[in-house]
């Protein structure tokens, strides 16, 4: 009978065997294209921090996009645009974000293919050594958008960072610096937006000088220094002031903030609002819009906004929308104007008075 038994099961269980060598992975179709991530690479040392990864595969991988790439491990770390090289199947990603260096766990996923070697682990950089002499200075300037009627403004943080918040069309870029303690220094471009990126700056005293102002016409460009690394703002303002529009247009705001100590820093622009059209802003009401630009998180918004000049008060900042066009989860209060036009005081901006000066 054992024999019988052991002759009926052994071709049962040849069969079995076939059938499920032949079954595909958990989680992955027979007909997914297989790919190899072949070495995940980052940039940076202990003097400069990581702000590039470099992702390799065995072949390109149509439509392969930031959301398609998951990173863990290190706290705080985000991802820009994921960009392909020009030939071959390579691609960069820039980070930035965290504070402390480690192990970045790098996966990839992608659906119809099955990406063999994911994940990678790499280890990134965090430095603050580098840069003492500009970390939380200001700068601030007028640009060629809108007939010379931009406005950027320049903020320098640790890990050789620098936030630049544009009041045009309501965009920041977060670039990676290096400053040689010899008033000269080189933006780096991380996020790829720029073709070509700006390069080379020098610093004079109160003016930062940027040598090859990249994509947007009119380099070099100069910005001038609004508040020193010591927090110190710079007293007096270093523009010309004009007279203030009855509705605040081209008018330029900007002070600390309370977060991080007060080493983050505000920029309030009024302009007339964008009406192209898909435009968000040509759907908000009234002709004008103030544009809060926060270097503390590298974020931006919209508002509609009321003011009154006979009085010099606006009742609030409404509406505020961020540049995809979802809504805001705070708004800045009420807000007076000083008999001479040259600071702006919130009644209650995060819960406590707050001043802001005027730059234009």
């Amino acid at each position: 009978m054992k024999k019988i038994l052991h002759g009926a099961l052994l071709p049962l269980i040849l069969i079995s065997f076939v059938f499920f060598a032949g079954c595909p992975a958990a989680g992955t179709d027979s007909s997914d294209v297989k790919v190899t991530l072949s070495k995940v690479e980052q940039n940076g040392s202990a003097a400069q921090t990581t702000y590039l990864l470099t992702l390799t595969f065995s072949e390109a991988i149509p439509g392969l996009t930031a959301d398609d790439i998951n990173l863990s491990g290190v706290e705080g770390v985000t991802k820009g645009a994921l960009r392909k090289a020009d030939t071959g199947p390579v691609y960069t990603l820039p980070v930035s974000g965290f504070t402390t260096g480690g192990q970045l766990t790098v996966t990839a996923a992608k659906a119809g293919f099955e990406i063999i070697g994911s994940p990678k682990i790499v280890t990134i950089n965090y430095s603050e050594v580098a840069n003492d002499e500009l970390v939380n200075s200001v700068w601030m300037g007028t640009t060629p958008q809108n007939n010379g009627k931009g406005w950027l403004t320049i903020t320098f943080r640790s890990g050789g960072r620098a936030i630049w918040a544009f009041n045009t069309d309501n965009t920041t870029n977060e670039w990676v610096y290096t400053f040689d303690n010899n008033d000269s220094g080189t933006v780096i471009n991380p996020a790829g937006g720029w073709t070509p990126a700006p390069n080379g700056f020098t610093v004079s005293g109160d003016t930062l000088t940027i040598t090859n102002y990249g994509n947007h016409t009119g380099g070099p460009r100069t910005f001038k220094q609004v508040r020193q690394a010591d927090l110190t703002v710079t007293d007096p303002v270093p523009f010309t002031i004009e007279p203030l529009d009855d509705n605040l247009i081209d008018s330029v705001w900007g002070g600390s903030t309370p977060a991080s100590s007060n080493t983050s820093w505000l920029t309030i622009s009024f302009r007339a609002k964008r009406t192209a059209e898909g435009l968000y802003e040509a759907e908000m009401a009234g002709d004008n819009v103030a544009v809060l630009s926060y270097a503390h998180d590298n974020t931006t918004a919209v508002w509609e906004y009321s003011y009154t000049s006979a009085d010099k008060t606006g009742t609030a900042f409404t509406n505020g929308r961020k540049p995809d066009g979802s809504a805001t989860s705070w708004n800045p209060g009420a807000y007076t104007i000083s008999e001479d036009g040259l600071t702006m005081t919130f009644t209650s901006f995060m819960g406590q008075e707050r001043s802001f000066k005027r730059y234009r």
